[in-house]
């Protein structure tokens, strides 16, 4: 049988995140939804709790905390202010798509750039519209000897306009529809990368 109480070092950690989304969140949502960003203060607060490297393993540079954990502490986080994790820094879904998808190798590597509160890794997946003729994405990823050339556009990117490294997801092969799908890791300084203004709701 599974056991679902935490043990005391995930009680430990609990309860010191609890304590900083009662103290440094909660008090200041208002001021952040205005902001639309949090302070970078509690950046570095949030990032010296662990946060941000908390769910990966440590085989890959991660601080190996597993999911159950994970899930604790985000509910702590999000009982403070439930938008503030994805303003904290850190690979977030970056992280997750590259341990699901890559090789170890590649998660290694592209892991080590966030060991710095202000680094940001953000996923490009979604599209302003659908394909009109096939199922699949409009974006495409064509193979050029050693090298890749992503042509296309994607939106509702969060963290777009902070992020140093994105997950681009592309149709390699038009006809296998959605099996024909493929990421690829792009630096925000890649040559034809540009960051549209932030849209607001």
């Amino acid at each position: 049988m599974i056991s679902f109480e935490p043990t005391p070092d995930q009680k430990m950690m609990k309860d010191s995140v609890a304590d900083f989304a009662r103290t440094r969140l909660a008090p200041k949502i208002r001021e952040v939804e205005k902001a639309r960003a949090l302070a970078d203060q509690v950046k570095r607060d949030a990032f010296e709790l662990g946060l941000a490297l908390a769910p990966f393993a440590e085989r890959v540079g991660g601080a190996g905390l597993g999911l159950m954990t994970t899930v604790l502490l985000e509910e702590e986080i999000a009982y403070g202010d439930p938008a503030a994790a994805f303003g904290f820094g850190g690979p977030g879904a970056l992280g997750f798509a590259v341990t699901e998808l890559g090789t170890e190798e590649q998660a290694k590597e592209l892991l080590a750039h966030f060991g710095k509160p202000e680094a940001v890794g953000a996923v490009a997946w979604s599209e302003a519209s659908a394909h009109k003729e096939r199922p699949g994405l409009i974006a495409r990823a064509t193979k050029n000897g050693s090298t890749w050339t992503i042509d296309g556009e994607k939106s509702f990117v969060i963290n777009a306009s902070t992020a140093s490294h994105f997950i681009v997801f592309a149709q390699v092969d038009e006809s296998a529809g959605w099996n024909g799908t493929a990421a690829f890791v792009v630096e925000n300084r890649a040559p034809g990368v540009s960051i549209g203004e932030r849209a607001t709701t």
